[in-house]
């Protein structure tokens, strides 16, 4: 939990499983925390679900960050794409230029 205290920008990737495990909601949960006592940026990325199906989750940090800005990747075809927007994305914060 230490490097998600130290870190400036935290990145959620919900996939279909994400919900399922106890150490990724843990994890959501710290996120959140650091995102409303630091301001640390966040940046949600939905992979093959709807951010709708987090929202309906039981966790309250999973109606949280659903309610983050949310990026919508479902016209991505390839994970290399994404890993790619997704470090051009980082990049462009750490630059403070405006994300699209």
């Amino acid at each position: 939990m230490g490097a998600i205290t130290g870190s400036k920008i935290a990145i959620i990737i919900f996939s279909k499983t994400y919900p399922e495990s106890t150490r990724c909601l843990r994890e959501l949960e710290k996120i959140i925390e650091c995102h409303q006592t630091f301001g640390q940026m966040v940046l949600c990325v939905f992979y093959e679900i709807h951010p709708s199906d987090v929202r309906y989750q039981k966790m309250e940090a999973c109606t949280h960050a659903a309610g983050i800005t949310v990026w919508d990747v479902t016209e991505i075809r390839h994970d290399a794409e994404l890993v790619h927007l997704i470090v051009t994305r980082v990049h462009c914060v750490q630059l403070n230029i405006p994300l699209d």
